[in-house]
């Protein structure tokens, strides 16, 4: 097997960790709910989110040897693609950094709901970790945008994923306007949408270099 396969192995191991990682916990209340919600949460869920927490690295070792097979393969047929294959390589590493640092407060905040935090606490806190996941989704966005504007150019499933990625990076725009208060339009939840596209496009990636001779 060649690097390049490899790395879309590696990738698609990675999306597929970080899928089962996502889905360990139930969503967090929304941002209108009381703080007694929130602090809820965090105790009925205390366990998970904790174990949520330490899983959250798993996909780290993957998903660091798909990144660079993936910015050889943007970068691979002309020049001109090497700054959107580097902008979107660190993009990814970016998002997934600042991804693994909310899953670790978030596992803090689960340990501490039992003996520290109050409700305004547990609201304020966990709400302000809501910043630091739109950063990552927010970074995820803007990679599959020049991961796209370097595959756009190229011919068939290449091609096709290039525009899948800029899809994905106008659906991440949109995510942070939301306009509804609830349903798949509100903020929190078309987030959460422009989140799983994003793996999306990173397993559309994955499979690319799979098929790469």
């Amino acid at each position: 097997m060649k690097s390049t396969q490899a790395g879309g192995v590696a990738g698609i191991v990675a999306v597929v960790a970080l899928l089962v990682v996502s889905f360990m916990v139930p969503a967090p209340p929304g941002v209108d709910e009381p703080a007694s919600e929130y602090l809820a949460y965090l105790v009925d869920n205390r366990s998970m989110l904790m174990a949520q927490s330490s899983l959250s690295l798993l996909p780290t070792f993957p998903l660091l040897l798909f990144v660079p097979s993936f910015r050889r393969f943007l970068g691979a047929s002309e020049d001109k693609n090497q700054v959107l294959a580097e902008g979107a390589s660190l993009g990814i590493v970016a998002g997934w950094a600042i991804g693994i640092l909310v899953s670790f407060q978030s596992g803090a905040l689960a340990f501490l709901s039992e003996s520290t935090l109050d409700e305004a606490q547990a609201r304020n806190l966990m709400i302000s970790l809501t910043v630091g996941y739109t950063a990552a989704v927010v970074l995820w966005g803007a990679a599959a945008l020049l991961a796209g504007l370097a595959l756009i150019g190229e011919k068939g499933a290449a091609r096709w994923a290039g525009w899948f990625g800029v899809a994905v990076a106008i659906l991440t725009a949109a995510s942070l306007l939301g306009w509804d208060d609830d349903g798949v339009f509100a903020v929190g939840q078309l987030m959460f949408v422009a989140y799983l596209a994003n793996f999306a496009f990173l397993l559309f990636g994955s499979v690319l270099l799979v098929r790469r001779k």
